[in-house]
Order: structure tokens, then sequence, then C-alpha cells
């Protein structure tokens, strides 16, 4: 009977599964989120390496524009993101044994126009008096304070039906 040995190395313990937690989108100014870099070793693993991780946000639309970052979790802060634009969210998980990357698409969509009348949205007034309607006070919300390039068009209606006016 002839008996044959095999002798086993480990050259590397298995690379972890790495996976991104986030909200869900869609995501605008001023609404601020994490990301967080979420790991799971093989349960074969007899040891658990210390991982880095290397965060960079970049925007293909404005190519010297990135945001970098270290350890397992990554602020992003949508004030400093240009709504309308999309932004490539890339994680570097680096350890002594081995390395992977991954990429997540964030899009900043616009949020839209916040629109104010001075003295509120419900106002009386008589037939006879001239009365001035000031929306001056009306802003982009991703560009909180700014009412610059807004352009104002009124309607009026009483209940479902358009106003009368008085020839």
């Amino acid at each position: 009977v002839t008996s044959k040995v095999h002798a086993l190395t480990r050259t590397a313990d298995p690379v972890p599964i790495v996976s991104l937690v986030l909200p869900a989108p869609p995501y605008k100014r001023p609404n601020s989120f994490y990301v967080t870099a979420r790991s799971e070793f093989s349960t074969c693993a007899p040891t658990r390496t210390t991982l880095n991780f290397t965060w960079m946000l970049f925007s293909p639309q404005y190519s010297n524009s990135s945001i970098q970052a270290q350890g397992p979790e990554f602020f992003v802060n949508t004030m400093d993101l240009i709504p309308g634009s999309s932004y490539t969210l890339t994680l570097l998980i680096q350890s002594i044994f081995s390395s992977s990357i991954l990429q997540q698409t964030i899009e900043i969509v616009r949020s839209g126009v916040k629109a104010l009348i001075k003295g509120g949205n419900r106002t009386a007034y008589r037939n006879e008096a001239n009365y001035a309607i000031d929306g001056s006070t009306s802003y982009d919300i991703d560009y909180a304070g700014t009412s610059t390039g807004l352009n104002f068009e009124w309607t009026c209606t009483a209940g479902s039906s358009p106003c009368r006016l008085k020839n």
C-alpha cells in the first residue's frame, strides 16, 4: 500500500466581500448623506486582516473636481456638488494580501424653486384698490438665497375659475 502526502499552502486569506450602504435616491441639495463600506470575511478565513478604505467622488463633467477621504464611512456633502450632475463614487479596498474596487453612480437632482409671496398665500383686498403681489423672496432651493435668473408668471383663480377682470 502506497500513501501519498499532499502539502497545502495558504498563499492569502480569501478576499472579503465588501458592499456599499447608502440611502435610496433621489440625492439632492441640501440633503447630505453618509455612504458606509460593509465588509464580510469568509468563514474559512483564519485571520481577519485590516482593511484600508480610500474613497473618491469624481464627476466626468467637471474633471477638475474630486473629493477624497479615508476610512469605512464617506460623507457626501451635497452642497459641494452641482445639481443636475452625475458623480462616480469609487472605493478602493486594500489589505496586505489583495485589493479591490467598488463603484457607484450618484446623480444630484435639481430641487426646484421655492415660490413665496410676501404677506402669505391668502390675501384679502378691496376691489377698488390696486394690489401688488411681491414674489421677490422666492428662491432656487439648490442655491439658497439666490433669486437671480428667476422668471415670474402670475395667474389668478377664484376657486377653480379664473378671476374676473373689471373693465
